[in-house]
């Protein structure tokens, strides 16, 4: 008669004497590998923003200002470029370039209904990467004269096909690094830009060497702005402006004073 499946003595006791032998509480190793998920991503692909037309001049509309329909176009045709040769050489974030570029044409453009800081026909866009904020301010002042500069000679050849491409006059570019470029360069200008740069106590001494005396410098800040801008050299800068951008972010514009 069949009476089933069955353990000899000496298994069970095997069996018996091992169990004896785990320590109590310890858990039973699992045979099967512990599959690692990996987490969602940051950023949802499904919600994309384009570039187009439309979400250009969304952006546009926040800032309440009019522009003409020859600077709308090269805004569009810029952001395209951009995001064209960004595959080539990493000119903007590659996560979401879209919507990094359209709010990078929104943040470059953001101080242009505020006069504090206009009146010079100069300006010199240090750290220039993409083209942000020199290449959309040059797009919106046709009548001052722009320099891009940058230390990557990658960007530069990039930036020099975006403005061959787009017909930009009054904008050239520079491979040269800040820090060193007012001991070989007597140019000097009446606006500089700094945006993604640095903190303000590193990059001021030598943008003070490369202003006319007077001059402003717009720096892109969020919350460390102010403490970073009470750590400069308050005989040298005088905060004249803060210009929001959004909440926690600011464009701030400071005066360059030449002691007597």
């Amino acid at each position: 008669m069949n009476k089933g499946p069955y353990k000899s003595s000496s298994a069970s006791k095997r069996h018996k004497d091992s169990d004896s032998r785990k320590p109590s509480g310890t858990p039973k190793r699992s045979r099967y590998k512990k599959i690692k998920t990996s987490p969602p991503p940051i950023i949802d692909p499904t919600h994309v923003v384009p570039i187009s037309s439309a979400n250009v001049q969304k952006e546009l509309d926040k800032l309440e200002h009019k522009f003409s329909d020859e600077q709308f176009s090269l805004f569009v045709d810029y952001l395209i470029l951009v995001r064209e040769l960004n595959g080539e050489i990493n000119l903007v974030s590659r996560k979401n370039a879209e919507e990094v570029l359209l709010s990078s044409l929104y943040e470059s453009l953001a101080p242009i209904k505020n006069d504090s800081w206009k009146g010079g026909s100069s300006l010199l866009d240090i750290g220039t990467g993409g083209g942000f904020p020199g290449i959309p301010l040059a797009i919106a002042m046709p009548d001052v004269q722009f320099t891009l500069l940058d230390s990557r000679r990658a960007k530069i050849i990039a930036l020099k096909k975006i403005i061959s491409e787009i017909s930009l006059d009054n904008v050239e570019v520079l491979h040269d690094r800040a820090e060193i470029l007012a001991d070989h360069s007597e140019n000097r200008y009446d606006i500089a830009t700094v945006r993604a740069v640095g903190a303000l106590r590193e990059v001021t001494p030598w943008v003070g060497g490369l202003l006319n005396p007077g001059g402003k410098l717009l720096a892109w800040k969020g919350p460390e702005g102010m403490r970073e801008k009470n750590e400069m050299d308050k005989t040298r800068w005088e905060l004249i402006k803060r210009i929001s951008i959004q909440k926690h972010r600011y464009v701030m514009v400071f005066k360059y004073v030449v002691p007597d």
